[in-house]
This record gives structure tokens, sequence and C-alpha cells, in this order.
């Protein structure tokens, strides 16, 4: 995708997020107190005697006995609603009722907003400076003074800033009439007059906009019984204790710091985009989001689920693509064929920035994370086994502040690893279950095998401290290695950075205390008697080179089974057929050589004349020998008749007149008539002389003619001897080349046939080699043809599973956490070069290190040679990792990718140079409370790329991963004419029990899960503990009085809760989910005032956690759900949007690991979308039924 297609997207996002509102209820807390005014209240006091003095003056005035820690003031708070009702005036766009149910699902109208927050201290002094604001209220009245298009965050920081000016200006007036009446004060203090100015000028700074009703401010304070003692120590003190061990700070509860101020309250991402966006202005590019942002793959995609997608599978599945890392888990449960996969291809696919698993829960995609992180450790390892010294990891040094720090040498950055989502909890359980012994197999933590442990009692000083005190850790609990933490609010950094370099200064006055248990970094170093560098060195080699040796076994494996059974062109059978033909083509060719030689000797003993040539030749002999007959007759004929007679004609008249010629005397006197004898006489001489001339002239011709045809008759003769002779040479050079082609081809099969007879003699050498690893490796099966890997047995049991395999990957996993701390215990000594590396990851936590951007990821890269993976929001992400540039960080794993709307992950997916995302978009849509009439305009003004589909109404992050994954598959879910592109899919299911299982893997996955265990008996749930019979649709109908809730389903829910209650002496393990949140209000408001029910102690606890919609219950689990659906004939309209997408449903069901009782009208919902399936395969029963189920609960 081109830079202005990329920034056109991530500009509409900015732009979206203008509109994100601040929630200001969730920064209440305990400790605190909340003090409401309205402006007309703040007006009275501005005007009154106490105008001038301090806010917190007034407020220590109601708390005379509690110490003011500090203060937040919430300025001109409104409702949502409010926001809402005032975008839709701007567009003149009124919400569908499918958008109005959406937002009401997300809670979009309910919670409250504000313009600002102000924090103070104790004393109540306010610094402009630290205002932070949110950017709805000003976008909303910039778009109506100025319109959508205008819209932009330059007008934004030029009006902030124009802002701030306003409120600098009104410090300096208000400090000086303070200093008035209070001489001494240096600093101007947050009085009511001017709290109430600077809530004017944030109304000016919106354009004028104000919500009604009128907005009011709040005060939030934190209060503590006592005040704080301040350190006597000096800043060279504090320095020093740190550096040994020792808290410079009283152990607080760090949970609870504040995080440092980011200006923007309202959305967590916009300044983090527009500095996206600017630096892909400038030429800067980062590969992830440049793919992210493409939204398809760069090269053709491979469905996985095709004929295709299973050569891919096997292949990729190669056991020399596996990851020589293994997480130490039990070495009998490996991964599952598309777990592996998923491993092997992500590793495999270098060049794919962007790689995704898709997943519902309950299919495996922690394990398949935690063998990657596995496997990066041992990468890293690997490039530690080759230094010379644990001091050669460092290629120079840099003068940081007052300390000389070291730069890791090129080849040890890289894998970093952060694991983010939208989703607090889901990072953070991550993060902090790594750690814990029950993440691994017993047998490397205790027995008589090595253990494995990596800084174990650092990681225990850092989990096990609580405020100020130890907490005892169960034996699951308690910490194996300083894996993983939790990072991103400032609270987590700096609890991360008092458990890593502090332990508690007064050892006796600390409950739980134990300094054989817990140490810092530096004691830690201190007391280390592990293996030296040099000997973990060769522990790893060693067991890598067995790791090696395994799985190059296994690959000969692989290589003969795909040449022996997966290919037929080269199996046994098809050569020795092959061999057969062969030599059946010898023979042949070995008579057409037989022949071809007899027909050269037939053609070179051939008589001349005999040979065979053109009729023309023939036929011009004939001809010319004809002419020459017809020549030599006329050459021999004599004289003709008429040629006689006129002879002896004129012979004869000569005769007659020699007799008739007179005398002498007689030609003296006759002499006319001698003249006239003798000319007639000389007539018939001439007569005669011509008639003989004439004679020898044709006799003349005719030779001439005899001649001509006699050259004519030799010219004839002599070319058909040319060409009989040139037919004759023809013949014998095709007779021979016919003989020589025969020869070369017997000789071709020949060599074919010995070939053949060589690769039969080395096929049976391999078939023999395959019948050894047949043998050797009998319980590893095998697919006969490669669709068998779609089949359940093999997707459960995956490849190449070898459980002494699987404890070597382990066992070499656990050998590179040991070269890593021997390395560290080496290199964090004095003169080590890594020690002034670790101060400054403390003072880096702190938030005191004033580092550029380059030193700033060499404290990054050294905090991850300690701390393999860490974990954050995509809400903190910006702030934590601020200055770190495009692709900086080497891995991004982003947890609940379904549920983070797309723009959540920019900044994130910017700064790492691999991302994989894993999530289910089936489960429950992220939520988005920006109105979808905005959306939509906004989305139309963008000028977003052609089929660009990125709106976060329709697509998830990871949605949005799935399109550009060239490894996935094409689902086509039930109700739906388009097949949907999922990448890399997890098709293994081990949570939920039949019917949940079926009926969500009908609607929502294509019938494409598996259950975890081909038993059939293993399907059905275990009928023990709290059990109300099979799975059932508890028919009952009734009139939605109120929006969708029906009474009478209400009435059967408390009854029953009632009855168990009554039989099992507390409240059940179960969910109570509805598709709608007021059904799930009346519920909680019914039960909580039942009279059977609220004498039930924790009752209101138990409603909380368990009573809800469907989004309450995201990532959550349980043995039993209810399924509360309400809705009448009146109100189908709630119903179709509720069965509009399968994910409401599919959430709902497998939040059930064993039972799910759907309560509804079954006439109204049947007929509906994906409940018709659960209709079909849910039995129905009445409300009787179901009371007399409970009835028969035993009272134990």
């Amino acid at each position: 995708m081109n830079p202005q297609n990329e920034t056109a997207i991530l500009s509409f996002w900015h732009k979206l997020e203008f509109f994100t509102p601040f929630d200001a209820k969730i920064q209440e807390g305990k400790d605190k107190t909340n003090k409401t005014l309205t402006l007309d209240q703040l007006s009275k006091l501005a005007v009154g005697g106490q105008k001038n003095l301090s806010i917190t003056q007034l407020l220590k005035s109601e708390y005379p006995n509690q110490y003011l820690v500090c203060s937040k003031i919430y300025l001109n708070l409104f409702d949502f609603g409010c926001l809402s009702k005032s975008i839709q005036n701007l567009l003149q766009e009124q919400l569908s009722e499918n958008e109005q149910y959406t937002q009401e699902a997300m809670s979009a109208d309910k919670g409250e907003t504000c313009y600002a927050r102000l924090p103070i201290n104790d004393t109540g002094e306010f610094d402009p400076a630290n205002i932070e604001i949110s950017t709805a209220p000003w976008a909303v009245g910039f778009s109506m003074a100025k319109g959508l298009d205008s819209l932009n965050f330059e007008a934004f920081e030029t009006d902030c800033g124009k802002l701030l000016e306003k409120l600098d200006e009104l410090c300096k007036q208000h400090l000086a009439v303070q200093k008035i009446e209070q001489p001494k004060v240096i600093r101007t203090v947050l009085s009511p007059a001017l709290l109430l100015d600077i809530a004017g000028r944030l109304k000016e700074w919106a354009y004028g906009y104000c919500p009604e009703p009128m907005p009011t401010i709040r005060i939030i304070s934190e209060w503590q019984e006592q005040p704080k003692k301040s350190s006597d120590k000096t800043p060279k003190d504090q320095k020093h204790a740190e550096r040994n061990g020792q808290n410079h700070k009283s152990d607080e509860d760090v949970d609870n710091l504040p995080d440092e101020e980011i200006g923007i309250l309202n959305s967590f991402y916009a300044q983090d985009i527009h500095s996206i966006i600017r630096q892909i202005d400038k030429g800067q590019s980062s590969a992830a989001l440049s793919a992210y942002l493409g939204t398809k793959p760069d090269r053709p995609a491979t469905d996985l689920y095709g004929t295709e997608g299973n050569k891919i599978i096997w292949r990729h599945l190669r056991p020399k693509y596996w990851n020589r890392g293994r997480w130490l888990s039990e070495p009998q449960h490996g991964l599952s064929l598309m777990q592996q996969f998923a491993v092997n291809t992500f590793f495999l696919e270098g060049e794919q920035p962007v790689f995704s698993v898709n997943g519902p829960p309950g299919t495996g995609k922690t394990t398949l994370l935690r063998d990657i992180f596995a496997e990066n450790i041992v990468r890293r390892a690997t490039r530690l086994a080759e230094l010379a010294t644990a001091k050669d990891a460092f290629s120079g040094t840099e003068k940081v502040n007052d300390s000389t720090v070291s730069r890791l040498k090129p080849e040890l950055v890289g894998f970093e690893m952060i694991v983010a989502s939208s989703n607090n909890a889901a990072v953070e359980n991550i993060s902090r279950d790594l750690p814990k012994k029950s993440s691994l197999c017993a047998t490397y933590c205790t027995g008589s095998h090595p253990s494995y442990v990596y800084l174990d009692k650092i990681a225990r000083n850092l989990f096990a401290k609580n405020k100020q005190k130890y907490d005892a850790l169960t034996p699951d609990d308690d910490t194996w290695g300083l894996f993983s933490c939790a990072l991103g609010k400032k609270g987590n950094r700096e609890k991360v950075r008092q458990g890593l370099f502090f332990v508690p200064q007064n050892h006796d006055e600390c409950k739980g205390y134990d300094k054989a248990l817990h140490q810092s970094i530096w004691e830690w170093r201190s007391g280390y008697q592990g293996i030296s560098f040099a000997q973990a060195q060769e522990n790893f080699k060693r067991q890598l080179d067995i790791v090696e040796q395994k799985l190059n076994d296994l690959d000969g494996y692989f290589i003969l089974h795909e040449e022996t059974v997966l290919n037929p062109e080269t199996n046994q059978a098809a050569l020795q057929q092959q061999y057969g033909t062969c030599a059946k083509s010898v023979q042949t060719e070995k008579e057409k050589l037989n022949d071809a030689r007899q027909t050269r000797i037939e053609t070179q003993t051939a008589e001349l004349q005999g040979i065979p040539v053109h009729s023309d030749f023939i036929l011009a002999v004939s001809d010319a020998q004809s002419r020459l007959q017809a020549a030599t007759q006329k050459v021999s004929m004599p004289l003709t008749d008429e040629d006689g007679e006129q002879r002896a004609y004129w012979q004869n008249q000569i005769e007659s007149l020699k007799h008739s010629y007179p005398g002498f005397f007689m030609r003296l006197f006759k002499r006319k008539q001698c003249r006239e004898l003798r000319e007639h006489l000389a007539y018939c001489y001439e007569q005669l002389s011509q008639l003989h001339l004439a004679a020898d002239k044709r006799k003349k011709s005719a030779r001439q003619e005899y001649e001509h045809c006699t050259q004519a008759v030799q010219a004839a003769q002599a070319a058909l001897l040319q060409e009989q002779k040139r037919v004759y040479q023809k013949e014998i050079t095709a007779a021979e080349n016919a003989e020589k082609a025969a020869e070369g081809r017997l000789k071709a099969v020949q060599r074919q046939l010995e070939q053949l007879g060589i690769r039969l003699a080395q096929r049976q050498e391999k078939w023999n080699a395959y019948r050894q690893y047949q043998n050797r490796f009998a319980h590893i099966r095998l697919p006969e043809k490669y669709d068998e890997l779609q089949n359940d047995d093999f997707q459960i049991a995956g490849l190449w599973q070898d459980n002494e395999l699987n404890d070597a990957r382990s066992r070499l996993f656990g050998c590179a956490l040991q070269l890593h701390e021997a390395w560290l215990a080496e290199v964090a000594i004095k003169g080590g070069g890594f020690g002034s590396n670790l101060f400054l990851i403390s003072e880096f936590l702190k938030g005191s290190a004033e580092l550029n951007k380059e030193q700033t990821l060499l404290v990054w890269q050294s905090l991850f040679m300690v701390i393999p993976v860490v974990s954050s929001t995509f809400a903190s992400f910006a702030r934590q990792f601020r200055d770190v540039g495009a692709g900086c960080l080497g891995y991004l794993f982003i947890d609940e990718a379904g549920q983070a709307v797309p723009q959540a992950a920019a900044g994130a997916i910017w700064r790492a140079k691999r991302v994989m995302a894993v999530g289910d978009p089936i489960q429950i849509e992220p939520v988005f409370t920006t109105p979808p009439p905005l959306v939509r305009t906004l989305e139309r003004i963008a000028a977003l790329p052609d089929c660009a589909n990125v709106s976060p109404t329709e697509v998830s992050v990871q949605i949005l991963a799935d399109r550009c994954n060239a490894f996935g598959a094409s689902v086509l879910r039930k109700g739906e004419s388009d097949a949907t592109w999922i990448g890399s899919p997890l098709r293994v299911h081990r949570r939920c029990a039949d019917p949940m299982f079926g009926i969500a893997n009908q609607i929502a996955y294509d019938n494409k899960m598996v259950f975890g265990n081909t038993d059939p008996a293993k399907r059905l749930p275990p009928k023990q503990d709290f059990y109300l019979g099979s799975s059932s649709w508890v028919q009952i109908a009734g009139e939605a009085a109120s929006r969708q809730f029906v009474q009478e389903q209400a009435d059967l829910v408390i009854r029953m809760l009632a009855e168990i209650a009554w039989h099992s002496g507390g409240l059940p393990d179960l969910y109570i989910i509805t598709p709608f949140k007021h059904i799930k209000t009346e519920l909680c408001r019914q039960i909580a005032g039942n009279a059977a029910l609220k004498t039930i102690k924790g009752l209101q606890q138990w409603c909380r956690m368990r009573i809800g919609t469907v989004h309450t219950f995201q990532g959550k689990e349980e043995k039993m759900v209810w399924l509360v659906l309400g809705c009448d004939a009146k109100t189908d309209g709630a119903a179709q949007w509720a069965a509009g997408k399968p994910n409401l449903l599919n959430v709902a069901l497998t939040r059930a690991k064993h039972y799910v009782f759907v309560i509804g009208d079954k006439d109204l919902w049947a007929g509906k979308k994906y409940f018709d399936v659960a209709a079909k395969n849910l039995p129905q029963i009445d409300a009787r039924e179901f009371y007399s189920r409970a009835e028969q609960l035993s009272d134990g």
C-alpha cells in the first residue's frame, strides 16, 4: 500500500478518536472523596468571601482529620448521551433501530464525560501546563462551527495552544489578586473564581458548545490517615541505596500511582496516530503497519481447508521447521496440529510481518504463545552460546547522563516480546501467570530431574510484594522465574521497579519478608551461586545437539514418508509398473532394430533398375525413344511413288526429246523448232534436278531429326539413371538412419530400464529404511493421504509428537534460561559492563531518566535481556514506548485481537518488526461508542482506498490481521452468503461440552471445530456438583412490559435461585446472561429485593459478578449459564438485533463449560437466525420441569 493510502486510513481513524468520550466515572476509587458542584454553586463561591481561597482549603475544612494527598478536578461534566445527541443533530441523521440496540449494549450513552481535568497538589497550586483536555467537546463544537471537513489535529493543536495562553494569562491575573490578600503566595492557587474562569475559557475553546443540562464540576480527592514522611536521604544516598538493593522510598501501593500526564483524556491513540502520520509523510515506514493497513496478503493466499492447504500444512510441519525451544510443559501434552502449524509458520515465514491465529476460547492460543516465547529465548541463547565471554555481548559503550552503559550487539536484539491487548485483564493474566509454577510441569520444578528456575527469588520479590507486606504464595502461585511482567500504566512500572531493584530496608517490620526467598537483583547478583557462563554455554550446546539429532531423525522419517507413501508418482508400486513397462519397451525396440537392419541390407542389395522413381522420368525416356523410332523410319524410308513417278516422267520427257532432236540440216532450217526443243529439254532437266534436290533435302532433315532423337533418348536415359541412383542413395541413407535411430531408442530404454532398476533398488533400500523408522517410531501415526490431516484424530494429536523429543526441547528452553541467567550474573557485577544498564532501567521505570530515542531503545533492549516478555494495554502502549521508532521492537503479540478496534493497535504495530494477532472475531465485537452516523460521514470524506473496509464499527484488529495473512481459511458461516477469510485457524476445542460445543460450531465456525477428545462420551458434561439435568430450552413466554424485560422469566429465575439457595445453603456458581442491559438491571434489582434471597450474605456482590449482558462475560467461563432472552412480539426488533450476528449467542453459549439453560419464548426466538440451531439442539422443558429439577437437589 502506498503512503497516501496509509495516511488516508490513519487520518480516518484519527478523526474518529476526536469524538471518543472520556469516561470520568472510571477514575473513582477507594480512599477518595467525590464533591460535585454546579456552575451556579461555583459562581456563588466565586463572588463570596472565599472566592480567592484555594479549593484544597475548602476541601480540608470538610475533612479536618484527613491528610489530602492530591485532587483531580473534572471540569464541565456532562452525560455521554448529550454528546451523542449533539452529533446526531450535527449530521441530521438518527440511529437505526439496530444501531440503538448496539449502542445500548455498549453503554454508549451511559456515563459522564468532561471538557478537562485539572490535577492539583495538597496546597492547591495550579499549573496550566498540567491540564488534561478531552477532544470530544472541542471536536463537536469545531465541527458545528467549521464543518467536519476542516477537522484535523493541527487545528486542535492550534486551539489548545491558544487555550493555554489564555489560562496562563488567567493565572497571572488571579495571582496578582491573590497576592493582595495573601502576600506570601508565590504560585497561583486554584480558587473558585479561577476555576469558574477556566470553565468559561473551556467553553470558548469548544466554540461555545455547551450540552444540556448545564455541565457540572466534580472534585475527586485522595486522602490518607497520616501524611507520609519524606525521606531524609540525599540524592546521593538514594542512588547508593538503590545500587545496593535498598528501597529509598516507602513501600506504597504502587498499583494506584497515577500515570504521567498525557494531555488528552479521551483518546489514548490520537497523538500516537498523528505522530505516525507525520513520520510516514517524512518517508519513514513500517513493514508491519503497511501490511496491516494493506488488508490483503502480499502474495496468493493458501486456503488451509483445501487440497493445496493440506500439502502446505504437511510441509510446514516438517520436523526441521519445528521450534527447538518448547515451554516447560508436560511432554505428553503436545500441541494440536494447527497449533504447531501456527508456531512453525510464524517462524518459517519470517518475511510476513503480520501473522494471525484465529481461534475461540478453549483452543489453546496461550499455549501456542508460550512455545513461541520459549523458541525466541532459545534463538537468543544460540547467539549467547557463540560468545567467547559474557562481555562479548556488547558492541561498545555510551555515555548516558552520569553513567556509562553498554550497547548490546545487533545479533542479541530483536527478540523483544510484548503482549498487548485492549483488555487489561487479558494481558496481565498472561504476563502474571507465566512466572507461576502452575504454568510448568512439576517435573521441571522439583524432583530428581534437573529443575529450571530463572531469577526466581527476584520474581517472588515482585509478585509476593503487596503494599507494605509480602503475601505467602500458594504452591501454584509461587514463582519459578522472572519470565514476564505487566507494564503499561505507571503503577505497574513502579511495581516492577520496586520488585526488581528493592527489598525492605527494615526486614523485621515488613510482614512476610524472607531474605532467603525474596531478593532484589542486587542481592541476587551478590549471592549468585549458579553455574558459570562457560558451563551454561556448554550445557546449552549439548542439549541443542540432542534436540537437533532427534529432529534430524524425524526429518528423515518425514522425507521417506513423503516419498514412499504420500506421492503416488514415486511409490514402490508405481516404480515396479514403470519397470515392467520399460522392459517391454526394450524388447519392442530390439525387434524394431532388427527390422531396420534388415531393411537397410535389402536396400543396399537391391538392383538399380528396380529402384522406383517418379513416372515423369520413365515417360521422358519412352517419349524420346518413340520419337527416335519415328526418325529412324524417316531416314531409312525409300522414295515415295509420287517422287518416282515424277522422276520417271521427267526422265521419259528427256529421253523422248533426245530421240526427237533434229539432225544437222534440220537444225539449220528449223532453228525455231530446235530452239524450243532445247528450251523444253533444259526445262525437263531442271525439273528432274529439282526433284533430286528435294529428295536430298528430305533425307538430310530426316537424318538430323534422327540424330536429335538419339541424343534425346540418351539424355532421358541418363536422367532416369541419375534419379535411380539418387533414390537408391536416399533409401540407403534412410535405412541407415532408421537403423541408427532404432539403436538409439534401444539404448535409451535400456538406460531407462537400468535407472529404474537402480531406483527400485534404492527404493527398496528406502522402504527398508522407512520400515525401520516405522518400527522405531511406532507411536507416531502419519497420514497416508494429505487430506487425512483434516481428520479429527490428526487435528487433536498433531504430527511428530514424541515425549522424548518434547522433553528434550523443554530442557533446551530450560538450558537457555540458565544461560541467560549465567550471562546476567557475570555482566551485572562491577566491571561486567551491565550494572549501569540495570541502574538506568530503574531510573527509566521511575520516569526520571532523560534519554534520547537511541538511548531509550537501548534501555528497552537491556530490560528485555532480563525480563523476556512484558505486557501492556494499547491504552498505555504509546506512553510506555513513546520514543521507540518504527520496527524497533522485535515481536508484538496481540491477545483478544477480535475485541480491539483497529486503530488501537496502530501504534504498537508501527513499532514492531513481527506481529502475531490471536483472537476470535466471532466473540463479542469491539466496544466502540462513537455514533455510527458520524463514522459513516467521516468515512465518506476520508478518501479511503477502494475496497478499504477499516471502519471500527465493522472490523477489529483480528479481522484486519486475518486479511493480510497468506495462510488461512475461507469459512462460510450459517446464514451468510459470502465466505469469510480467517487467519491460521485453531480447530481443537477443549472447554465446552455438548450441546454448547455443537451449537457454537454450527452457527459460528462452519462445523470446522474439533472436540478435544475423540471419545463421544467425553463430549458429555459430568453429572456431579451442581446438577439440574441436561441442558435445555426453558419455554416461558410473557409480555415485555418494560422494554425487553419479561416479568415471567424474571420470576422463574428468582424462584429457581431461591430454591437452589434453600437446598444448597448458598447462591449457585453460575452466570445469568442476557442480551439486553435493561433485563440485567431489572434482574439485579428484583433479586436484591427478594425476601427469600436478600438475607443471603454476599448477594449484592454475587449479582454484580454473575448477572450481566454478554459483553460482561467476554473471556470468562463457568460450569453453568442461564441465558435470559426476554422480548415479545412487540419487541421483535430487539430479538432480530440479537440474532443479527452469531457473536452474541456464541459467546453466551461458550461461557458454559457443562450446562446451558436458555430461558425465553421459543416460539418467538426459534425462527431467528442462529437461535434456530439452539432451538433444534436443546430439548424443550417448561417452568414446572425446571422447578422440579431444583427441588431434587440434595440438601448436601
